[in-house]
């Protein structure tokens, strides 16, 4: 669809865009009228030691997965993906294109990471002791209780400790280990039917289905996209329709893999606060499934997405670094 015309320059030099865009602090490429070609950037080709200048060069090579046609679809440029952002405008009686990068807002910072863990560093300490105490308190009364009224009671302390203790156990999953772990060639299909086997629920291996090509193939940390998929695939059955409803994992393209199911649908606005610690539409649940998802992406050079999609279908999408994650053998 052709996207209408949003500002007019009557200057018409490069320079004086150039001028308009330099001090962004987003990178930012003006394509000329045949909306692949760069006329002026505030970036430079740093893959080329003796001409910096982007002028002349196509977008689709310099920014990975750029599409002028589907504005969701996140592009890969220096090691990290974007949001993109295109507005035409009018130049000398013909329409060009403004290209403007915008990082995730849903991406925790370091700093913000680092604060976060070491608050759950102390609430942990501050509340597994004492906790510990009462569990065991309770396991020596229940031995030596003998009247089933007082078992009724202490049967409540036990389970509302257990699920204390669930909660803390969820808070240290974003006390992420920075150890390396060991990368490995994986074969999707493979791993996608190893993640389903470990289900615990029947029900969920039969509802989970999946389509990717038998070639398909991740040069990654095992163990972190293994984690990642579960807590996606978690998040999926947590906000499903119903518990039959399917969960489908499709992996779309070499970097890309999409987790989909059937549910509430999540409008733009609160598509970015999804993602935050502790956000959360149910009681049971401390909303941090979807930030640690998020984080250990990050630590993989990927990015996850929520796409926008039909009323009651909901897509998280994956997307792996291209140049040295992914790759599918022909």
């Amino acid at each position: 669809m052709k996207a209408t015309a949003q500002h007019t320059y009557t200057d018409v030099s490069t320079s004086a865009i150039a001028t308009l865009i330099s001090d962004s602090p987003n990178p930012i490429f003006i394509l000329a009228a045949d909306r692949k070609t760069i006329i002026s950037s505030n970036q430079m080709d740093l893959n080329d030691s003796i001409e910096n200048d982007l002028t002349g060069k196509a977008i689709d090579r310099i920014l990975f997965n750029y599409s002028s046609s589907d504005t969701d679809a996140p592009v890969y440029y220096q090691d990290k993906w974007y949001r993109v952002d295109i507005k035409p405008f009018i130049y000398v009686d013909s329409e060009y294109l403004k290209v403007t990068l915008h990082s995730f807002s849903h991406h925790l910072s370091e700093e913000t990471l680092k604060t976060t863990q070491d608050l759950i560093a102390i609430l942990l300490h501050r509340f597994r002791s004492p906790l510990t105490a009462i569990q065991g308190y309770a396991d020596i009364m229940s031995f030596k209780n003998d009247t089933d009224s007082h078992q009724k009671y202490l049967d409540r302390i036990t389970k509302g400790t257990g699920h204390i203790s669930g909660i803390l156990d969820e808070f240290e999953s974003l006390l992420i280990d920075e150890e390396e772990d060991r990368t490995d060639m994986i074969k999707v299909r493979s791993l996608l039917n190893e993640l389903i086997s470990t289900r615990t629920e029947e029900s969920d291996k039969e509802r989970i289905r999946f389509h990717a090509p038998e070639s398909a193939c991740i040069l990654s940390s095992k163990k972190k996209l293994l984690t990642v998929l579960t807590l996606l695939i978690d998040n999926a059955v947590d906000h499903s329709v119903d518990s039959s409803s399917p969960i489908m994992i499709s992996v779309k393209n070499p970097h890309t893999i999409e987790i989909s199911n059937r549910g509430t649908c999540i409008n733009r606005e609160d598509s970015e606060d999804i993602f935050k610690p502790f956000v959360t539409s149910r009681s049971d649940k401390t909303g941090i499934g979807l930030s640690l998802a998020q984080i250990l992406a990050n630590k993989m050079g990927g990015s996850i997405s929520l796409k926008s999609g039909e009323e009651k279908n909901t897509t998280f999408v994956l997307n792996l670094p291209p140049k040295y994650m992914t790759v599918l053998n022909s």
